[in-house]
């Protein structure tokens, strides 16, 4: 943000690189969407590993934060 992104998506937790890989590719997946904000398709991605029996705990899906512009 600080190098003039208009916003990041990051974390502060050790997170799995499976489940990273799947939740980035539903986030751009949304974001293609029209009309759809940053922060929707963030939430879209989380929902997306959440309805997925084999990434439901929290650990895969709640880790991930909107930093600046949400739209």
């Amino acid at each position: 943000v600080k190098a003039g992104a208009r916003s990041t998506l990051g974390t502060l937790w050790a997170i799995n690189d499976e489940a990273t890989s799947r939740f980035i590719g539903y986030f751009y997946e949304q974001l293609t969407q029209p009309g759809a904000t940053r922060a929707s398709a963030l939430r879209n991605a989380q929902l997306q590993l959440l309805n997925d029996p084999q990434y439901r705990h929290p650990i895969y899906w709640a880790p991930y934060i909107l930093l600046g512009s949400w739209l």
